[in-house]
Order: structure tokens, then sequence, then C-alpha cells
């Protein structure tokens, strides 16, 4: 499991996405994940396709990485 701690130093190091998956659906623990330096929050249940609808987006707003997006799409569609 991530601590507050560690995920804001990733969200500080700029290289990487995080998104918050939890089974916890409360509002006061989306804020502070999203306040901590998350990209995205996902409570379960989730599903599959807006997880990797979610994944997609934070791989073409970081690294730009279109191509790499459509083959998670093309990935999952497969299995």
């Amino acid at each position: 499991m991530l601590s507050a701690d560690q995920a804001r130093w990733l969200a500080q190091a700029g290289d990487c996405g995080i998104i918050v998956l939890t089974g916890n659906p409360d509002e006061t623990d989306r804020v502070v994940g999203l306040e901590i330096g998350a990209d995205d929050y996902l409570a379960k249940p989730f599903d599959r396709g807006e997880l990797l609808a979610r994944v997609r987006r934070i791989l073409q707003r970081t690294y730009g990485y279109g191509d790499l997006a459509n083959m998670l799409d093309a990935t999952a569609t497969a299995h």
C-alpha cells in the first residue's frame, strides 16, 4: 500500500501517473487522495473499461503515449 508521503514524493518526481484504487468510496478520502498528488481516484467496484480509459488518459496526458494507450485497449478487448 502506498503511503501519503510516498504518493506526494511520486507526484513531485513528476515521472509517473498515480491512480488510487480503493474499496472506500468516501468523498473525504477521494479529496485527500487527489490533494496529495494522485491523478485519479477510483473506488470499487469499478468496470475494467473505466479503469483502462483512466489509465489511457493519464498515459496520453503525462507521456503523450497515444499509441501505447490504444495498444492497451486492443489488449484488454482481446482478453
